[in-house]
């Protein structure tokens, strides 16, 4: 099935004062509160009940309601709701099958589907033709599609039903959205419980929907509906078909709720409703501040990442499954730049000579010299970043650079296909600060600033060599020593002004293709690398990923992490999370004396890797192995929700 998993429409509206003209940002009192009680009571709404009706038998009004919905419906014996109630007829489960009758009314055939009931009515006939002119947008809903074609009174009711909440989705005006309060209201069938039964609940449990009504009406300040759908078959499976389950997410994400409205969490204020509904389940939300006069606003930034906290919550097992090798493909992405930027005057790619790229770092870091305050590429000037970005993109053209990018654009776009329509790949120039590529430009910023420009070459003589060895299966050569054949006079090649990332590209290649089984955890390491990329033998790799993790190679837990948490005949779910929670500790422990900890601590109290950059500045240099380490801390901050990991913390 198409289309984005969850779906979030918001728009906010004010209380129109006295001599205030109504608009489609400002209610009068009375539509307000009629839209809290629409949302607290219309017929697919999951009720309220006490804790205590979970030990106390059903009402008497409860089993007469059950008994007429099964005359009406046999086929309701068949739901889970029924079962539950048979096995244990408490007033809670009674309440719980009440919630989900009305979907039976109708019947179902042998397949489960709904049975077409008589045509619709001439009255819901007119009235849907009356909405449709008033919203068009509600042609493009499923519940008018199934009206049209099969015009029965049910998928009628359906389209009624569904009616405000498209009109409140695309800012209708207010007399038309008075219009729907009204007929909601006063339709045929529609229950009058004046309060007493309702689906409106808060942080603290069920709603008092009458002072929760008044304190809307009344309030000055702006107040935000908000519907999160989710797909039948979605709701069904992750048992957001709940209240309970809903409830616990907006509980767990107010915080963030809270931020994106610019609203501190103890001045936020909600109340919500979960509308089980036959095509899409979804919740109602409206907030507001405790401050009367607060105009809170949400963007259509934050819009994003609300939807992107949410599904990260109710999607966060299978989505597991799409970060590892994201951040595989990125890890792999940041290595080769790496790469490509320390041995610059070995590499004889066309793709990469053509690119000129000693001219332009040797250009990019003089720019940034000049420019006063922080050497990061957020504080840089404008033009500054143009050339860090400029050169960024003529990088990401390298045929292998290209690749990498590609393979990481596939699994970016999976995890933002949960929520909206996946945006087309952009350059690397244009990742933002939520992005975790965004730290590729302060990698070029580093880099810059420790090239310079080589003295004339002076050719080598009968007893110069080259410092070059090998071992069967890979060769690798100093990367200090100029090949043999260079001239002088030969265009300036880079080299850098300090010889740190050198030393590290050496300290990490095998020097001998022996098994080092007497070795060091780091020499295990070393040699299961040199099996998996040199070799191309990732089964033998990984028994010395096992021989390196048992000694205490956290980078070692971590690959055995992504091996056996990826799909395939080899993934074992529970060992994966075992060893990707030895790596989290890991890579935390590591970073406990590091420059950089205040990042890793923000990462760990729930802001995002792009975030922590943002808010701390860029990684400072330091040891290798503790940058990447941050790395990694921004990947755990991403996929670290599972119930399977959250157990074993």
């Amino acid at each position: 099935m198409d289309g984005a998993r969850l779906i979030l429409n918001a728009r906010y509206f004010h209380i129109a004062q006295t001599g205030e003209k109504a608009t489609k940002y400002a209610f009068v009192a009375e539509a307000a509160a009629g839209l809290v009680n629409y949302i607290a009571t219309r017929e697919s709404v999951i009720y309220n009940y006490d804790e205590h009706y979970k030990e106390v038998s059903a009402t008497e009004a409860q089993r007469e309601a059950i008994n007429q919905f099964l005359e009406v419906s046999p086929d309701l014996e068949l739901s889970r709701e029924f079962k539950a109630y048979d096995e244990d007829r408490s007033a809670a489960n009674a309440s719980a099958l009440i919630s989900r009758a009305a979907q039976y009314v109708y019947g179902t055939t042998a397949e489960g589907d709904v049975k077409p009931s008589a045509p619709a009515t001439r009255a819901q006939r007119e009235r849907i033709q009356e909405f449709v002119n008033k919203v068009p947008a509600i042609r493009q809903t499923p519940e008018y599609m199934d009206y049209k074609a099969s015009p029965t009174r049910e998928n009628a009711s359906e389209v009624l039903s569904h009616a405000l909440e498209v009109g409140l989705a695309n800012s209708a005006d207010p007399e038309t959205l008075e219009i729907m309060l009204n007929y909601i209201a006063e339709r045929p069938g529609v229950v009058h419980n004046e309060g007493k039964v309702h689906g409106l609940f808060t942080v603290n449990g069920a709603a008092d929907l009458a002072a929760e009504k008044e304190a809307i009406a009344a309030h000055t300040g702006n107040i935000y509906s908000m519907v999160f759908s989710l797909r039948r078959e979605d709701a069904d499976r992750l048992g957001y078909d709940r209240q309970d389950a809903w409830s616990q997410l907006f509980a767990i994400k107010a915080d963030k709720i809270a931020q994106a409205l610019r609203v501190p969490t103890s001045k936020l204020h909600w109340v919500a409703a979960v509308h089980n509904t036959k095509h899409h389940p979804h919740a109602h939300f409206i907030a507001y501040s405790t401050e009367q006069k607060s105009r809170i606003y949400l963007s259509e930034d934050a819009i994003e990442q609300l939807k992107s906290e949410f599904v990260s919550e109710i999607f966060a097992e299978e989505r597991h499954q799409i970060f590892a090798p994201r951040e595989e493909a990125r890890q792999q992405l940041e290595d080769r730049l790496e790469t490509l930027f320390t041995q610059l005057e070995h590499n004889s790619n066309a793709a990469v000579t053509d690119l000129l790229l000693p001219e332009k770092l040797a250009a990019l870091r003089k720019s940034i010299e000049s420019a006063s305050g922080r050497h990061v590429y957020k504080y840089l000037p404008k033009d500054t970043k143009a050339m860090v970005d400029k050169l960024l993109d003529e990088i990401s053209e390298v045929p292998e650079i290209k690749e990498l990018l590609t393979e990481y654009n596939k699994y970016q776009q999976q995890l933002e296909a949960y929520y909206k329509t996946p945006d087309e790949p952009k350059p690397l120039s244009a990742a933002t600060t939520r992005s975790n590529l965004y730290p590729l430009k302060n990698l070029v910023v580093q880099y810059a600033l420790q090239f310079e420009p080589s003295p004339p070459l002076t050719p080598k003589t009968e007893n110069s060599s080259a410092k070059t060895g090998s071992t069967s299966g890979f060769s690798y050569s100093d990367a200090l020593d100029e090949p043999e054949n260079a001239q002088m006079n030969e265009p300036f090649k880079a080299t850098w002004k300090t010889n740190d990332i050198r030393s590290w590209r050496d300290n990490m290649k095998v020097q001998s293709s022996s098994p080092p089984y007497d070795g060091t955890a780091e020499e295990k390491y070393r040699y299961a690398q040199y099996l998996r990329y040199d070799e191309k033998c990732p089964q033998d790799a990984i028994l010395w990923y096992n021989l390196a993790e048992q000694l205490g190679h956290t980078e070692a837990a971590y690959q055995l992490a992504q091996y056996y948490l990826k799909k395939g005949e080899d993934q074992d779910v529970e060992l994966g999370n075992y060893y990707l929670l030895k790596a989290k500790l890991g890579f935390e422990d590591t970073l406990l004396d590091s420059v950089n900890a205040m990042q890793l601590q923000a990462i760990s109290d729930g802001n995002t890797y792009a975030d922590a950059i943002a808010d701390f500045g860029p990684l400072e240099a330091e040891e290798k192995k503790q940058q990447r380490a941050i790395s990694r801390a921004a990947y755990f901050s991403a996929v670290f929700t599972q119930p399977a990991l959250k157990s074993q913390t």
